[in-house]
């Protein structure tokens, strides 16, 4: 039986139950902009279909010990002690056959590691780390046999100098903050 993982707060459960197609989740650091991020996967892993993706700049922040790796396993172990975690994939299936992956996206060439795929959602971390084109790539491969209507989200922190912050910026008040 599956543990009961719920919000702690009305910003975790706005995060978690949006149904947005883009969705960009800002915050300082601490504000569980990240685990939040890995709770939104929960919401499709019943589906044998669903392919979530956990993607940042580079793989060393997602595969060292206290990332988010470590932090998916912990979490999506609390949900079913069932999932199987494929280290050398930098994966984690659950019973139903769904699973939630872990890569990179450094360069333009990592655009190949996507290429072809179908990707249910994708959680973007840190994404004013990212490159505005390989997002736009990303999203051009949301598209699934799972029943659900794919998405991305991208967590950041505030950055004036990132395109993220022209997406944004309308939705900011007072104006610039």
């Amino acid at each position: 039986m599956a543990a009961l993982i719920e919000p702690k707060s009305l910003f975790q459960e706005r995060y978690l139950q949006s149904n947005a197609k883009i969705l960009v989740v800002g915050g300082a650091a601490g504000s569980s902009k990240s685990y939040v991020g890995l709770m939104r996967h929960l919401r499709w892993v019943e589906d044998p279909y669903y392919r979530g993706f956990c993607i940042r700049k580079n793989s060393t922040a997602i595969m060292k010990e206290g990332g988010l790796f470590d932090e998916a396993t912990a979490l999506y172990r609390e949900y079913s002690p069932n999932i199987k975690i494929k280290l050398k994939d930098q994966k984690i299936v659950f019973p139903s056959g769904a699973s939630v992956s872990f890569s990179h996206y450094e360069d333009d060439k990592a655009a190949n590691l996507y290429h072809g795929l179908q990707l249910s959602n994708v959680f973007y971390d840190e994404a004013t780390h990212a490159s505005e084109s390989h997002i736009w790539w990303l999203i051009s491969r949301l598209r699934t046999k799972a029943k659900m209507s794919p998405s991305i989200w991208l967590s950041c922190n505030p950055d004036p100098d990132s395109f993220l912050f022209e997406w944004v910026q309308w939705w900011l008040y007072p104006e610039g903050h």
